[in-house]
């Protein structure tokens, strides 16, 4: 064992990890928000030449707790916050792969998705070798099913 995935940081190995998913709650405190009920999936990719490896995550679900103030009345301030939320869960999942990378680890199984009708373009140690230098793109795309949301700071009278 080299490392562990802290209890705030699985949420985001998950994401990574499973193809298709569900994660009952996503907090993201660095916005103040907490997600809920969302459904995840992703998509691994490379460039031809097996330099920079693309992850695609796609999020859909609602939020659950939102800082007080936090407008989302017109659709213009709803894709804002849904953009904010993406650079925050983005931020997250880099910080996840920069870690696994630092431990020269693949716990995604990233380099199996190299293997292609031609074979795969390198053995496993060389994999292991590329791996922690790899350059990593991940996208992510939020879609909020509800935005009847909580006020998680509400004056509570």
């Amino acid at each position: 064992m080299v490392g562990t995935v802290s209890l705030p940081d699985d949420v985001f190995f998950q994401m990574l990890h499973e193809k298709r998913g569900v994660q009952k709650t996503v907090p993201l405190p660095a916005a103040d928000v907490v997600l809920g009920s969302i459904k995840t999936e992703r998509r691994i990719g490379f460039t031809d030449s097996f330099r920079n490896v693309h992850i695609d995550v796609m999020l859909k679900g609602r939020v659950e707790e939102v800082p007080a103030g936090q407008k989302t009345d017109s659709p213009r301030e709803l894709q804002e916050f849904e953009r904010t939320l993406e650079r925050r869960t983005q931020e997250k999942l880099e910080k996840v792969i920069g870690r696994t990378q630092s431990l020269c680890v693949d716990p995604f199984g990233l380099g199996m998705h190299t293997v292609g009708w031609k074979g795969r373009p390198f053995t496993r140690e060389q994999w292991n070798q590329r791996w922690p230098d790899m350059d990593v793109t991940i996208h992510v795309s939020l879609k909020l099913e509800h935005t009847g949301m909580l006020d998680s700071h509400a004056d509570r009278r």
